[in-house]
């Protein structure tokens, strides 16, 4: 049997997984090789590298991403609107439960995704990498926040949701998880903080809230420098390890999902110290 290159491996995986996409979505009509094209053109110019990607490829939704960016099918969209949209649109209650909040959110992200500007379509960057529904929750929690920003009551609400630290530009899943998972955290956060012996508790708040060095720790404490960073390092550790380990079982997470978790916590560790810290019972 012959081995074949990587570039017509490439192309004989897609042309396999065609029926797959054509599956998913059988009242919506793609041109085949139009939308095998622009599969190929969202892989690694390695054909190398894209070999293990294009077998991973969500093609289902891809097919659908391509018939309402591309082609602009109203079936298509309907799909989109009805199957995808609808069931993660919820999400913006999360970071506001004004209806007209999320109507306004809502609709400036249905504009992006099957409209767009200059540029076409924001459905047309979906590269079929994780699930459509995932990639189009993302967006919506991100332009939520920023809308939040743009209205002046951003800080407020992150404030009030569990000091939570400001979203990233450059990370959508870490704005993701602190909107889901805010309360969770913040819950898992004071019950790993309680659990921490008094002494590693009161050298965070030294170090965290009040801002004293390791050298002025040290002295406070009556120990060398070298002791007092140990202790820190310990204490940051101790709750790094127990949040996530809270929050992971409170959260039912496999093991696959740890790293997001761990991600989080580490994101977020100072910004709740410096928060819950500052109360004296604690």
């Amino acid at each position: 049997m012959r081995v074949l290159p990587p570039a017509e491996a490439v192309t004989a995986v897609l042309r396999n997984r065609w029926p797959e996409a054509q599956a998913a979505w059988p009242t919506v009509t793609v041109d085949r090789d139009a939308f095998l094209a622009h599969c190929r053109g969202i892989l690694p110019a390695d054909p190398e590298a894209a070999l293990p990607v294009v077998a991973g490829l969500h093609v289902g939704d891809l097919y659908l991403a391509y018939a309402c960016a591309v082609m602009g099918d109203p079936i298509a969209v309907r799909c989109f609107e009805a199957r995808i949209f609808a069931e993660v649109g919820d999400v913006v209650r999360s970071i506001d439960a004004d209806p007209d909040f999320g109507d306004e959110v809502r609709q400036i992200v249905r504009q992006r995704l099957l409209v767009g500007d200059d540029a076409g379509p924001r459905l047309l960057d979906y590269a079929g990498r994780g699930p459509l529904a995932v990639w189009v929750q993302i967006i919506l929690v991100r332009a939520a926040l920023t809308q939040r920003r743009q209205q002046g009551r951003a800080q407020q609400r992150l404030h009030d949701a569990g000091h939570l630290a400001p979203a990233t530009a450059d990370d959508p899943e870490l704005d993701y998880l602190r909107v889901r998972y805010r309360v969770e955290f913040a819950a898992a956060f004071r019950e790993a903080c309680s659990h921490l012996p008094s002494r590693e508790r009161a050298v965070l708040r030294l170090s965290v809230v009040n801002g004293l060095t390791i050298d002025v720790i040290g002295q406070v404490y009556g120990v060398h420098r070298a002791t007092a960073a140990r202790w820190l390092t310990r204490a940051r550790a101790l709750l790094f390890e127990e949040t996530r380990r809270l929050l992971t079982a409170s959260l039912g997470l496999s093991p696959s999902e740890f790293g997001s978790i761990a991600r989080l916590v580490h994101s977020q560790l100072d910004v709740q110290i410096s928060s819950l810290l500052r109360k004296p019972d604690l």
